[in-house]
């Protein structure tokens, strides 16, 4: 159905409208196709709830079923109550509310434009960015009084967060383009057991790049177009910063070797904050390994290693979290995979972003001196023998033995007086920035051993594992 604003004049008979806003209650639609909605409400009419008491609703009974829903603009005074629907297309941005009892996996809200903020005004003019105030709210409904300033996406049931939602499917430059709120678990009367995803909270909530994994809000994300690598959710985690002084990154998580042995297994596995597909020329393209030597600026030079893994996208049929998934497996015609360092970068046209034809996924930047720069151009992983544990998780065992020990200050300091170096490297212990050493004495990554180091090695020393 389409609606359109009904005017009718004031009983004086003036040039002054009274606009009343759309009010549609209904336990069931069909298909429902508004040009716009800059207020009121859309709900499932239910007054049948709360004891015997008459008149009144359950706001659990509020959601409206939806087969196909397609609306343009959301105002900042208009509310939806939505539940069961096949894709939501917002095909302009969205400024009031959408309230879902739970997300399903196999659901999606998509927004063209933003999760945005706007403004109502009761003047003749209505300046730019503003919409119409609506007129009092008179009947029992669920309709926020008033306007809204910051968008919201409210999922009710606690781990609601199940299926997609996704904001700037237009891919609009620049992509600022999220600054509402997502709210999980918002049935629960108590305040602090809501999750709000917001760019106004800290991390791990802080929007658009939040860093909380998907498995604490559902199984499902949020995500701002272009897509970003999804930190929180990769397997192992993306490569973390050991010294906030410097700007080489390096490892905490790592992948066994012995994890690519089986057939098929995808120890390594890239996530994004919304749905991707890949084409069939990704194993050579994507993957390089870490060479031994160092350079000036990220502590590395880069090989090309796409021979020995086997990197697929999701399955034309997957859903939740595969959506989102690149798998990094053993290539079948490799033997092995050597231990060391990995990235895994996207390029243009091997990774987009599904059902937005020709937009691709973000770019990271490799290494950067930013330490709040949200973005690098690549994800990081470790690949290590045995337990697969670094001595990087544990820097005051210098010798590597798997404790702590006054021998490791001996050795530590045998290895100042000798250039950095007390032997040759063993497979599970490489420090990021060594050459061919174990215990490299350069403690603090700065590429060069001095005074510095022995002061930063006694505080690891004495601080244990």
């Amino acid at each position: 159905m389409t609606l359109y604003a009904i005017r009718n004049p004031n009983p004086a008979g003036s040039s002054v409208f009274h606009e009343y806003p759309t009010r549609i209650e209904t336990p069931e639609i069909g298909t429902l196709e508004l040009t716009a909605m800059e207020a009121g409400v859309i709900w499932s009419g239910r007054l049948d709830g709360i004891g015997t008491v008459p008149g009144t609703r359950d706001p659990a009974l509020d959601y409206c079923r939806v087969e196909n829903l397609s609306i343009g603009t959301v105002g900042s005074a208009a509310s939806l109550y939505i539940k069961e629907f096949g894709p939501a297309d917002f095909s302009e941005s969205v400024f009031g509310e959408i309230n879902v009892p739970v997300l399903g996996e196999d659901e999606t809200i998509k927004i063209a434009g933003s999760l945005g903020e706007a403004c109502c005004s009761s003047a003749s003019a209505i300046p730019p960015g503003c919409f119409r105030a609506p007129v009092a709210i008179t009947e029992v409904s669920p309709r926020a009084v008033g306007c809204r300033a910051r968008s919201l996406i409210s999922i009710r049931q606690s781990m609601g967060l199940q299926g997609q939602i996704v904001i700037n499917a237009d891919n609009v430059t620049p992509s600022d383009q999220w600054l509402g709120d997502v709210v999980v678990n918002a049935g629960d009367a108590n305040p602090a057991n809501r999750i709000t995803l917001s760019p106004n909270q800290p991390q791990p909530h802080a929007a658009p790049y939040y860093a909380m994994a998907s498995a604490m809000l559902g199984g499902g994300a949020v995500g701002l177009v272009p897509f970003r690598i999804h930190e929180g959710d990769c397997e192992p985690k993306h490569r973390v910063r050991e010294n906030p002084s410097n700007p080489v990154l390096v490892s905490t998580n790592v992948i066994p070797s012995a994890a690519f042995d089986t057939p098929g297994a995808t120890p390594g596995m890239v996530r994004f904050y919304g749905p991707i597909l890949v084409d069939s020329g990704v194993n050579t393209n994507l993957i390089d390994m870490a060479s031994e030597m160092a350079d000036e600026v990220c502590g590395r030079t880069w090989m090309g290693a796409g021979s020995m893994f086997s990197i697929t996208g999701p399955d034309p049929n997957a859903t939740g979290i595969a959506t989102r998934t690149l798998s990094i497996g053993r290539n079948p015609n490799s033997a092995s995979v050597h231990v060391g360092e990995y990235r895994v970068r996207v390029k243009p046209k091997h990774a987009v972003a599904v059902g937005l034809a020709g937009t691709r996924v973000a770019y990271w930047r490799v290494c950067t001196d930013d330490l709040d720069e949200p973005e690098s151009e690549a994800y990081f992983f470790r690949v290590a023998e045995g337990s697969g544990v670094f001595c990087e998780m544990c820097p005051g065992d210098f010798n590597c033995n798997g404790s702590i020990s006054v021998q490791d200050i001996f050795d530590f300091l045998t290895a100042y007086f000798t250039g950095g170096c007390i032997g040759p490297v063993p497979p599970i212990c490489t420090s990021p920035l060594s050459t061919n050493c174990i215990g490299d004495a350069d403690v603090n990554n700065s590429c060069s051993v001095t005074v510095q180091d022995i002061f930063d090695f006694l505080d690891h020393w004495f601080s244990g594992c």
